[in-house]
């Protein structure tokens, strides 16, 4: 199957000095040894037999790749010859975007490279054959005009088994994280943390390979392996769709409180921590400091024991929580707890850029979408035009804390 899956790569119309090919073998035992298509740049990259690291090893060829665009292809799929180019066409308009690839299953496995190098087109392969399609995905995208429409749960759809993304930004979230060691889940992750970063996540309707076999989509063995990884991902993505982890403190949080708190007493940080930590929400905060003082080794002192609250320099908290999809930025220390609620469901609600909070006491909070900040710092959209385009709010902090939170918040 992987050298069919060789022979339609080795196929592609895009110009080939400008592809290389990469083979990521996960620990095969013998390991597998496909003959290569006679191309300008093809390797195998292997990794030791740790039990199932579909996320290490995908990792593993996008550390070898030299281009300037990683698109990953399961081995069980065999693309018809425009496949690549369609990606590339996604990517030469957009540096700044994730193509999500669709597929067709069918159930025969037997297919050799000779079946693939003889045909003309590869869904004459199948022709007569039953054809499906994994039918949530493409439900999915219709339902959200491929991705315009309330696109704040796309990560849903973003299947790692035929992806294009730019190098640069596969680097800036991290790659896969290779905790995931079992099937599913880490493709969801790496969109989520894409999309959270600004990327525009967008299918490619017309990058489509042949998927050979069934899959797992709608396997009911897979049942089980489905819901480990629903768990997983409920402690990293603030979905409401995902299950509950009751007291359990998810990795990425709702909320992120950014504070910066020079001139600051000791007794304010304390009061707006209680009240930020006590909501119905997932929050954490972050006390900001210029410089070292009293208060800041005090604060330090005392809130190391808890891991929802950072105390530090100007970048405190920002590499645990840079994924939370709704940031307040803070000067006022006389919030409750209700009204970070509020803050949630306004900024999940609608598509606001900004929302400036007058408090009582004459001060004003900026509460961020997290996602059209970093489109706007990527030069995907000019701030007045995110402006626009996703508003700017005002409302008060006593209105906010008489909201009622939605049961599903949907956070970017």
């Amino acid at each position: 199957m992987l050298e069919a899956t060789l022979a339609g790569v080795a196929k592609q119309t895009y110009p080939h000095e400008l592809v290389e090919i990469i083979v990521a073998d996960d620990g095969s035992n013998p390991p597998v040894d496909p003959r290569l298509p006679d191309h300008p740049s093809v390797v195998i990259e292997r990794q030791r037999d740790e039990g199932f690291r579909l996320g290490a090893a995908r990792n593993l060829g996008a550390h070898k790749a030299t281009g300037e665009v990683l698109v990953f292809l399961d081995s069980d799929m065999v693309p018809e010859r425009e496949w690549l180019l369609e990606h590339m066409r996604l990517h030469h308009n957009c540096f700044w975007a994730l193509g999500c690839g669709l597929r067709r299953h069918v159930e025969r496995r037997s297919i050799t490279w000779s079946d693939v190098e003889g045909a003309d087109r590869i869904r004459d392969l199948f022709s007569g054959d039953e054809i499906r399609e994994p039918g949530f995905i493409v439900d999915y995208w219709a339902d959200h005009e491929d991705g315009r429409k309330d696109s704040s749960r796309i990560w849903r759809v973003t299947s790692g088994g035929n992806l294009s993304i730019g190098v640069e930004a596969f680097w800036v979230v991290g790659g896969f994280d290779e905790r995931f060691r079992a099937w599913g889940g880490e493709d969801n992750d790496l969109g989520y943390r894409l999309y959270q970063r600004g990327v525009m996540v967008v299918p490619v309707r017309t990058a489509m390979p042949w998927h050979v076999g069934w899959g797992g989509y709608d396997s009911r063995a897979m049942d089980d392996s489905r819901r480990r990884t629903r768990e997983i991902l409920a402690s990293r993505i603030p979905d409401g769709g995902l299950p509950s982890l009751g007291g359990i403190q998810p990795i990425v949080p709702e909320l992120w409180i950014r504070m910066l708190a020079d001139n600051r007493e000791y007794s304010d940080l304390k009061n707006l921590a209680m009240s930020a930590l006590s909501t119905g929400i997932s929050a954490v905060i972050s006390f900001e400091f210029s410089e070292s003082s009293p208060v800041m080794k005090t604060a330090q002192a005392v809130f190391a024991v808890d891991s929802r609250i950072a105390v530090g320099g100007p970048d405190a908290g920002q590499d645990e929580w840079v994924y939370a999809p709704v940031v307040l930025h803070t000067a006022d220390t006389t919030w409750e707890s209700p009204q970070f609620d509020g803050i949630v469901q306004r900024v999940g609600e609608g598509a606001l850029a900004q929302m400036t909070v007058h408090h009582e006491s004459g001060s004003r909070s900026t509460a961020v979408l997290t996602r059209v900040v970093e489109q706007v710092r990527a030069g995907l959209l000019a701030e007045s035009e995110a402006l626009r385009r996703f508003g700017h709010e005002h409302v008060s902090q006593h209105n906010l804390g008489r909201r009622r939170r939605s049961s599903a918040i949907r956070g970017g």
